[in-house]
């Protein structure tokens, strides 16, 4: 509101100047004192810090007993100082982005980690969870490396791609796990243990009282090698097929209400001498119109011939424009909800399957509205597929469509997203027990925690 309104009273201060208005000099300090306010205000708004606190509904934050840490030190001080004086574990907001997509902010007072950031001293493989996917990879791309894969938004903090089982869009040609390993706090015995990620998110899917955070990851980095894209419609089990090939690093596929199929993207070893590359001016943000937000509406696309730039690993992972404060309201004032459903099949998706999936999900689009979005890494049976959905109105369908085209019966539900209440006919599950872990009802699942930090705070005393 504050930009149009400043533009406006602009316009107003420009006509006043005009030499026949010379005599009112009051308004004219007036607008120009206003102006500059709005430019102020809308410039600090904008700043990360006031960005977390709005995504998250905790602006403006004052006098809430709200901690900003720095240093674990004082992590850890703010955790022991709001579980004393609240007598409940506070909720730990990195960048807001989780909160923003569930409708809903954590009540006060919270730990906030945006300012706990970069890398723990004298352990520089070690990164503060606070701190951005895209920070930790602008420092590594400095030395020709580059993560293989991470979430596709990544302003996003590296404490909640662990929590939040946020992931990339990886292919079978990617190899190498981005995240090594990860410290967590029990924040109930205020001890820390260094585990894997798959023991990270078992943490996670099982902690119902809300006790962990992450302190800090270390990753795994790969040569930040040239790749080059391919565009492919995906109108019949074919081309599905094609999508699917050996040989991909990084795989998306993008359908929706405005088209009758889908736009798959491939990166994957230079395949001709194309001079083309990738990425130039405005070419994200229209890769990103055409391939996502025109397939709610408009349907428009380029040929798929000019999806055909070279690239590095490094922007390849950064296919997408930043999200500005006008497109997030956008979304809000439509009442589209944003949500991930993961599920396997118990036999490798293959182009027939996979434009099963295609028909149905775009019949159903044309019937609802809006996009969705799959992602699928390793083709192998147990696999599991990522579908990103963006509804506004009929939640429920995606997992009948699942259920009763695919013979779904078990999804879990990305846990950084908006949570659907009801997943019928398609039993929920956590994503630990998607992937075959333990239940949250297995005596394995609900007794090591505790033993493993009892054992811990023993050694630590000792």
């Amino acid at each position: 509101m504050a930009i149009p309104t400043a533009v406006g009273l602009l316009v107003w201060l420009l006509v006043t100047l005009v030499p026949h208005e010379h005599r009112h000099a009051e308004r004219i300090v007036l607008l120009s004192l206003s102006v500059l306010l709005l430019i102020a205000w809308t410039v600090g708004l904008r700043r990360h810090g006031r960005r977390v606190l709005i995504r998250s509904g905790a602006f403006p934050g004052w006098c809430r007993g709200d901690a900003y840490p720095h240093d674990e030190v004082e992590l850890r001080q703010a955790v022991a100082d709001l579980n004393r004086r609240k007598g409940r574990f506070p909720a730990i907001v990195g960048g807001g982005w989780g909160f923003f997509l569930k409708r809903w902010g954590p009540s006060a007072p919270r730990v906030f980690t945006h300012r706990f950031t970069g890398q723990v001293p004298n352990e520089p493989r070690r990164w503060r969870a606070g701190t951005t996917i895209a920070t930790v990879n602008k420092h590594f791309v400095k030395n020709g490396k580059t993560l293989p894969s991470h979430p596709t938004m990544d302003y996003i903090s590296i404490g909640s791609w662990v929590s939040c089982a946020n992931h990339g869009n990886e292919g079978d040609a990617q190899t190498v796990a981005a995240i090594e390993l990860v410290t967590v706090l029990d924040m109930e015995t205020n001890t820390t243990q260094r585990v894997s990620y798959a023991e990270a998110r078992r943490m996670f899917d099982f902690d119902f009282e809300k006790r962990h955070c992450v302190l800090d990851v270390s990753f795994n980095v790969v040569d930040n090698k040239r790749m080059q894209k391919r565009g492919i419609l995906v109108k019949d089990p074919q081309s599905a097929a094609d999508w699917l090939a050996p040989g991909a690093s990084l795989r998306l596929l993008f359908l929706g209400a405005a088209r009758s199929y889908a736009i798959g993207l491939r990166w994957e070893r230079p395949y001709d001498a194309d001079p083309h590359h990738d990425p130039h001016c405005c070419s994200r943000f229209c890769q990103f119109l055409q391939v996502d937000i025109f397939s709610v509406f408009c349907g428009w696309h380029e040929p798929m011939s000019t999806f055909n730039g070279k690239v590095s690993l490094y922007d390849a992972n950064r296919w997408t424009p930043p999200i500005y404060p006008f497109m997030t309201i956008g979304v809000v004032l439509s009442g589209i909800v944003n949500f991930e459903i993961f599920f396997r099949l118990e036999r490798v998706l293959d182009g027939a399957t996979l434009f099963v999936l295609v028909e149905e999900a775009v019949a159903m689009h044309k019937r609802l509205g809006g996009r969705s979005e799959i992602r699928y890494g390793r083709p192998s049976a147990g696999s599991i597929v990522h579908w990103d959905l963006s509804l506004a109105r009929g939640h429920d369908a995606p997992f009948r469509l699942l259920f009763e085209r695919l013979g779904v019966k078990r999804v879990a539900m990305h846990p950084g997203k908006y949570e659907v209440a009801d997943t019928a006919p398609c039993a929920r599950v956590s994503v630990t027990e998607l992937l075959g872990g333990p239940s949250a009802t297995s005596d394995a699942a609900l007794l090591v925690p505790l033993f493993v930090g009892k054992l811990r705070a023993g050694a630590e005393s000792a």
